[in-house]
């Protein structure tokens, strides 16, 4: 699924949302929870974050070293293709361009792409 954050909130900002649901969608008090089947348990003692790529010296940070970084409030709306929107949220963690101070990137780096993988037994069976 493809959810994009919509609104005038901003990186380090703590604004309004647009107040407005998306063109076509519906308003919506609760955020939807679509996964497929159970939800896997996290394992912080697994969990790695890697920054590599066209960046001049590559990263890997532990979920502590994560946590560390600054967190950061945000306010804004959630719009999702499905056709829903949930209005003024709180969101909390860590902001890509903090991420972005820990490498640098080369000058060519155009695109940046985030992966996110959860492997459990039942996928290796």
């Amino acid at each position: 699924m493809v959810c994009r954050l919509g609104g005038p909130a901003r990186a380090g900002e703590k604004g309004e949302g647009t107040r407005a649901a998306a063109a076509g969608a519906v308003a919506d008090v609760e955020m939807a929870v679509l996964h497929n089947g159970s939800i896997p348990a996290f394992e912080a003692t697994k969990w790695d974050f890697k920054i590599r790529g066209m960046v001049e010296e590559q990263r890997r940070l532990s979920w502590d070293e994560f946590r560390a970084l600054p967190q950061t409030e945000v306010k804004a709306d959630f719009h999702c293709v499905t056709r829903w929107s949930r209005l003024d949220n709180w969101w909390k963690g860590v902001l890509f361009t903090d991420v972005l101070k820990l490498v640098k990137p080369k000058p060519e780096a155009a695109l940046a792409l985030m992966l996110a993988e959860q492997v459990t037994r039942q996928m290796c069976r």
